[in-house]
């Protein structure tokens, strides 16, 4: 029953920070499009 329970304990864990790690990625994905925006609009001037 122990072991069960530390797998769920694990599971829910992993599920939180890969949801941390999706949002992160998102962020830093805008963050790039973004700079590429700026740094394209720099280009055509």
């Amino acid at each position: 029953m122990g072991k069960f329970y530390e797998n769920k304990i694990l599971f829910i864990i992993y599920k939180k920070v890969r949801k941390i790690i999706k949002k992160v990625f998102t962020k830093l994905k805008n963050i790039y499009k973004i700079k590429n925006k700026i740094i394209g609009i720099y280009l055509i001037e």
